[in-house]
């Protein structure tokens, strides 16, 4: 008799525990509606034994109460949808919470019961992330018990990469209100706290605190794994941006790039930032190179030009390989390339008419600017020559050997060198005919009397 009675008894207090409990969950912000299913029973607990335990806090509420007292708590959820108490774990040198890719979601419901997982942190002195972690930031009824005599402070630890996300609620009332002061950054880790607050009525305002807790990976060190899409480009014109890839990670989401100097012909550089779980930055670089355009058919028989693409337009190189015995060379401003467009001619290149016995005559174009090595050397029966005003060198060597060149007419403008033997075995009674200001003159005449040029005392300078 006395065993029915005891059992009796046993049964109305579970009944009115279970009352009180359900009560109280529902002020903690989770009741259940006539039409909806009921809050999930289930308290996840994890001890710093090692244990997990899934109870029905309804029914053995006398063991939760064990566990929610005890020193070997580490973390709990109420009213918990067991799987999302995936993942965790206790580290013991560190007397720490481990949460290694955990995802606690918010409220949510099944067929059979509202989930709302309510978390509390017990007896520990940080948290440990690793991967991504978060508590939803609709979870804000977050417990930090291990504040209520176990430590004053909880440190925040993070694997290189890893973050870690959860939103503590306080009222005004609140004997815990900002946990900001008493979150310590372990190695690495960076902070980031939204502050905001929710007024309820005139004497009820909430306060919220959203963390987001990283610690980034330095990109620096992937520069060797980063690939370019090209390493040489050729001048266009516009800009140019070869794709940067960097294996395991995408643009945009794990780096940007920046270009710079990428126009002009030279040496392009491309910054590489990391954004997301990566920082720091490092320089990459390529080379934008001329552009060799083609000339005409006609113009390549008959002048063998070399065009190349560059800032101020396209230049071509008079090279003069089909010009080997002919009387008459003419040098034209520019030629016609096969896309349409037009090259200056600028440059008559090295031994371009060297040796030709045969040529008496030359016309230079009015944008040749330099006259190559040995251009014109070894021509025995050219008697003349004008440069016009564009020219600004005569290399070494260009009229040696020109026994008949008598008449060298010189546009003095832009003149700015001539190398050594370059007039070197011309007629000894040759004349330069200056043309030009004064100051152009007599600066064209020094650099003809300077030594070395070939230039007698028995030739001639007119100005």
């Amino acid at each position: 008799m006395k065993n029915k009675v005891e059992k009796n008894v046993n049964r109305l207090l579970a009944v009115c525990c279970a009352s009180v409990l359900a009560l109280t969950a529902g002020m903690g912000g989770i009741t259940a509606r006539a039409d909806e299913p009921e809050p999930s029973p289930n308290a996840c607990w994890l001890l710093k034994t090692g244990k997990t335990d899934t109870i029905n806090f309804y029914t053995d509420y006398k063991l939760d109460s064990e566990y929610a007292n005890s020193a070997d708590a580490v973390f709990s959820l109420h009213h918990a949808d067991t799987a999302d108490f995936k993942g965790l774990s206790y580290d013991k040198d560190k007397d720490t919470l481990v949460m290694e890719n955990v995802k606690i979601r918010e409220e949510h419901t099944d067929s059979k019961y509202i989930y709302a997982n309510m978390p509390r942190f017990f007896n520990i002195k940080g948290i440990y992330g690793k991967g991504v972690s978060e508590i939803n930031s609709a979870i804000t009824d977050i417990d930090f018990n291990c504040f209520n005599g176990y430590t004053n402070n909880l440190t925040i630890y993070l694997d290189p990469g890893a973050s870690l996300k959860f939103t503590y609620q306080y009222y005004q009332d609140s004997a815990l209100k900002s946990i900001e002061d008493k979150l310590v950054l372990g190695e690495g880790v960076k902070k980031e706290v939204k502050k905001y607050s929710k007024t309820e009525s005139e004497d009820w305002t909430y306060y919220y605190e959203e963390y987001t807790f990283r610690r980034n990976l330095d990109i620096a060190p992937l520069k060797a794994s980063a690939k370019l899409s090209s390493n040489s480009m050729e001048y266009t014109g516009a800009e140019l941006k070869p794709t940067v890839t960097i294996e395991g990670l995408k643009e945009g989401t794990d780096f940007t790039v920046a270009y710079a100097n990428n126009v002009q012909i030279g040496t392009g550089k491309i910054t590489v930032t990391g954004m997301g779980k990566y920082e720091g930055s490092f320089d990459l670089t390529f080379e934008i190179t001329p552009k060799t355009l083609e000339p005409t058919d006609e113009n390549a028989a008959n002048y063998k030009t070399a065009a190349t693409d560059t800032p101020d337009g396209v230049e071509a190189t008079f090279t003069g390989d089909n010009s080997k015995k002919d009387k008459s060379v003419t040098i034209p401003d520019t030629i016609k390339l096969k896309n349409g467009s037009e090259a200056k001619v600028t440059k008559v290149d090295n031994n371009a008419c060297k040796g030709n016995k045969n040529l008496t005559s030359v016309k230079i174009g009015s944008n040749v600017n330099e006259i190559g090595e040995n251009a014109f050397s070894g021509c025995p029966k050219l008697k003349s020559v004008t440069l016009p005003a564009s020219v600004t060198t005569i290399r070494s060597n260009a009229f040696k050997g020109d026994k008949n060149l008598k008449t060298i007419k010189i546009y003095a403008k832009n003149l700015k060198s001539i190398g050594k033997n370059a007039f070197k075995g011309i007629n000894s009674k040759a004349t330069f005919k200056l043309v030009g200001t004064k100051k152009e003159k007599a600066a064209a005449a020094k650099l003809i009397k300077k030594s070395g040029t070939g230039y007698k005392k028995t030739m001639k300078i007119k100005k």
